[in-house]
């Protein structure tokens, strides 16, 4: 670790602040992608902050942003003139400002990741061990035989059955759910202090979702990791995170500790977001609520307020005057509206209650001490 800390020079694209730097602390990042069409404005000027130990949850339709984001945060993005500008402090260290090779010796050690699909994340044609073993002999030094064993242990941790058959046969022999778990396992490996999870229950059932989710809040406990964790599930959010920061269109336009933004929702995005989550009390044939159009061409990004072509709110002022995002109190709640919503009733009648969609925890908070 002292060898990777020496190899970065603390600092970068100016000084940190000198309150609360925070484990990973983000400031004004923007990511632009070329395209025929011309700059598409992936990420657009996000700010956020993670504490040791703490779980930022990030939430958005899809398209939003929200994967674009860790991947910028984290440099792993495709070749081909990709553009990013801001910065990127892990520890003090400025990311942004490290080639591939010295960013590399951050992840294992200091960083893991868990991608969206395990199917594709994995590498098909090598066996379950070797794709576990790598980081334990690259980054940790370890002998064969130790990552063997290691590699054994991180197995039975994440609850595979087995281990030592499951080491030798291919991802295409699990199951999905098995598959995400060799992808914690391999992420988990050498201990990083940081873990970015994309979406890590997307391609499985219900029931295993809450038994992969489960898992990572207790790895994450007993390893005292942060998280940063994309979802675009409501009752994910509620249950596993500590903070949350609403993205639409490349931008973060709310964000609050959660269960200060469960109760209380500035920004219509989030209301309408929020209030779109079915719940399970809800009769058979319930009409969902839905948010009207479509998210804005990141391509030709408009004046204004992004959500402006969509929301009830809007005025003269939203579609000419980009607000900024305001301080709502002394939680640390932020807003991106000129004109926020101060009361707890729906949009509109169609809509429901915020409080409603702390129902969508019940997919999961049934056994949110099961892990």
């Amino acid at each position: 670790m002292n060898r990777i800390r020496a190899s970065v020079k603390p600092g970068g694209a100016g000084a940190a602040p000198a309150e609360a730097p925070g484990l990973l602390r983000v400031e004004d990042l923007r990511t632009v992608i070329p395209s025929r069409r011309g700059p598409i404005f992936a990420v657009d000027g996000v700010s956020l902050k993670v504490d040791g130990g703490q779980t930022l949850g990030v939430v958005g339709e899809s398209g939003s942003g929200k994967s674009m984001l860790i991947r910028s945060i984290t440099g792993l993005l495709p070749a081909g003139g990709i553009q990013r500008s801001g910065s990127v402090r892990y520890e003090g260290h400025e990311l942004l400002d490290l080639d591939r090779a010295r960013l590399g010796a951050f992840w294992g050690v200091e960083l893991g990741m868990i991608a969206q699909d395990p199917m594709t994340s994995l590498n098909p044609v090598r066996r379950v061990g070797a794709q576990i073993t790598e980081p334990l002999r690259q980054h940790l030094g370890r002998s064969r035989r130790q990552a063997r064993d290691e590699a054994l242990g991180l197995l039975r941790m994440v609850g595979i059955p087995d281990p030592e058959r499951r080491l030798v046969e291919y991802p295409h022999q699990l199951s999905g759910g098995m598959r995400q778990r060799v992808l914690i396992a391999a992420a988990l490996a050498a201990r990083p202090r940081m873990l970015f999870a994309d979406e890590p229950t997307t391609a499985l059932d219900v029931t295993v979702q809450a038994q992969i989710l489960n898992l990572l809040r207790r790895i994450q406990r007993e390893m005292r990791m942060a998280m940063v964790l994309v979802t675009h599930d409501l009752g994910v959010v509620a249950t596993c995170t500590d903070q949350v920061a609403v993205m639409y269109a490349g931008q973060i336009v709310e964000t609050a500790p959660t269960a200060v933004l469960f109760d209380r929702m500035y920004m219509p995005y989030t209301r309408a977001l929020f209030a779109s989550t079915p719940r399970l009390a809800d009769p058979p044939h319930t009409r969902l609520a839905v948010i009207p159009g479509r998210p804005p061409d990141l391509a030709v990004p408009s004046g204004g307020c992004r959500f402006a072509p969509r929301c009830a709110y809007a005025r003269d002022k939203c579609q000419a005057e980009t607000p900024p995002l305001a301080k709502a109190d002394e939680h640390g709640h932020l807003y991106r509206c000129w004109f926020p919503l101060t009361g707890r009733a729906p949009a509109d009648p169609g809509q429901r209650e915020p409080a409603a969609v702390h129902a969508a925890a019940d997919r999961i908070g049934a056994t949110k001490e099961d892990g």
